[in-house]
């Protein structure tokens, strides 16, 4: 059965204070070295009185992914930096690499205090749609109808019976041979708008991933459970599709935050498998 990218979006419509110390940590630098790693990236090296601070930098990307490590060097956090500041979320490690803290940051500020085993991840081979992926290992998967065509990773405690909580999405279907990744996305955000009503788009952008094209935007809009905030991705390949729906509470100022850069990774992780 050919599943088309408007079935498989409808379908996507209705299955649907430990940091205050991390916080004023404070490094004294004492040597930089710098080491280019290819045309586009090149990582900073500084020595400080506690450790040592890479910060990596790609071509292209305003952002800087920063590594602390201690004088032993174990990492001790990892995250992004923006225009010098912390931004997005950060993780605090144990020496055995585990993430026993995180924070959500903003101009270097914390905005919210982050469930660390949401980045703890386990492996998922979707044999039938032929991708691996990477999701958090403490998230549940419900049994799926059609796993060659939809699967859903969420956030839900035993017993919880909640109507909405942080969830993931993934499904598969075919495009028309000339249908372009513009064209799926004004077709996305036009299903979403008849299905919801009212969709603010707050970001889009291009992206990469495995060495296929892909397209992402995040926005928000209203339901019976109140507002949500939403992750939606596609990727072409060949005259696949894949659309990956990331949705969580938004009821107040920033919620949404708390789970954007799971969302984030799990997009990131995606790999095809011949």
């Amino acid at each position: 059965m050919r599943i088309t990218l408007i079935t498989i979006l409808s379908v996507l419509m209705f299955s649907c204070e430990n940091g205050h110390e991390h916080a004023s940590e404070e490094h004294h630098d004492h040597t930089d070295s710098v080491v280019r790693i290819s045309d586009s990236t090149y990582t900073r090296s500084t020595e400080t009185d506690t450790g040592k601070v890479i910060l990596t930098h790609h071509a292209f990307d305003a952002l800087e992914t920063a590594t602390i490590y201690d004088k032993s060097g174990y990492v001790v956090y990892r995250g992004s930096m923006l225009n010098g500041e912390r931004t997005g979320a950060w993780m605090q490690y144990n020496r055995e690499g585990k993430i026993v803290a995180a924070w959500q940051y903003s101009k270097g500020k914390i905005l919210h205090t982050l469930d660390a085993s949401d980045f703890e991840t386990k492996p998922m081979h979707l044999h039938q749609m032929g991708i691996g992926v990477k999701v958090p290992a403490k998230w549940v998967v419900p049994e799926s109808k059609n796993p060659w065509a939809l699967i859903t990773v969420e956030k839900r405690e035993k017993n919880d019976t909640s109507l909405f909580v942080p969830s993931i999405n993934i499904s598969k279907g075919e495009i028309e041979s000339g249908e372009t990744l513009d064209q799926l996305a004004d077709q996305q955000l036009k299903l979403l708008h008849s299905s919801v009503g009212r969709v603010e788009t707050i970001d889009t952008a291009y992206f990469n991933t495995d060495g296929n094209c892909g397209f992402k935007r995040y926005g928000m809009y209203s339901n019976p459970a109140g507002q949500t905030g939403f992750l939606d991705a596609i990727i072409i390949r060949g005259l696949n599709v894949y659309v990956i729906s990331c949705t969580a509470p938004n009821t107040y100022q920033g919620e949404f935050l708390k789970y954007q850069e799971v969302f984030e990774s799990v997009i990131e992780s995606i790999h095809f498998e011949e």
